[in-house]
């Protein structure tokens, strides 16, 4: 009588199919985490292709309306929102500060809202400034952030920013064109937004010199 051998693994066979277990699931993990990878980099792409683009479209629609350009360099922007109560002056109130803070690779926007005051407390604290004034981003930075401080807004237009340049046609208070530049994202990977905005209504016809000074005509 026959007897039947049970067909048993060497101790070879046995380590040949835990090693090719072992690299058939390190090869998928491996390729999840690429996956994975790459859809996070694909999400994060996304992110900074839409911070630099809403960023650009929030500035090209406050320049739009913007009065004047009275102060532009490659990193600041400061700008008469226009002439909001009247007085034919320009007032604290109505400048805007765009700046690039290189450290926290951050756009920022700065403008004091007297808006929580009554009428008659915010037509006092809402001084008038100069157009030569208005013209020095340091004085006005210096007038934002001292005088100023308990009502000023500062606001996060954008983060994660390598570089942002703007730049005009012509010098500042003259000029009707604002050129802006955003490079947004990291070593990696970033995206670069470059647009051109005029004013609508500029009143650049309204600026003048006197005593080689620029002021606004019949107002300074």
């Amino acid at each position: 009588m026959k007897t039947s051998r049970r067909a048993a693994f060497t101790v070879i066979e046995l380590a040949l199919a835990m090693g090719i277990t072992t690299l058939v699931g390190l090869s998928v993990a491996a390729a999840t985490m690429v996956i994975s990878a790459a859809r996070e980099d694909a999400e994060q792409y996304q992110e900074y292709v839409q911070s630099a683009r809403s960023t650009s479209l929030r500035i090209q629609s406050a320049l739009r309306k913007a009065s004047l350009i009275t102060s532009c360099t490659p990193t600041t922007l400061v700008y008469w929102t226009g002439d909001a109560n009247s007085n034919g002056q320009i007032n604290v109130s109505e400048l805007v500060r765009i700046s690039y803070d290189h450290v926290n690779k951050e756009v920022r926007e700065y403008q004091v809202d007297l808006g929580d005051l009554n009428a008659v407390a915010a037509a006092i604290l809402d001084a008038t400034v100069s157009l030569a004034t208005a013209m020095d981003d340091a004085a006005v930075r210096e007038l934002m952030s001292t005088t100023y401080k308990p009502y000023l807004q500062d606001r996060l237009l954008s983060s994660s920013v390598r570089s942002v340049e703007f730049s005009t046609d012509k010098g500042a208070p003259l000029t009707g064109l604002v050129r802006v530049r955003l490079d947004v994202g990291d070593q990696a990977q970033a995206i670069v937004v470059q647009s051109a905005v005029s004013l609508r209504s500029p009143a650049t016809p309204r600026v003048g010199i006197v005593d080689r000074v620029y002021v606004l005509v019949g107002t300074d």
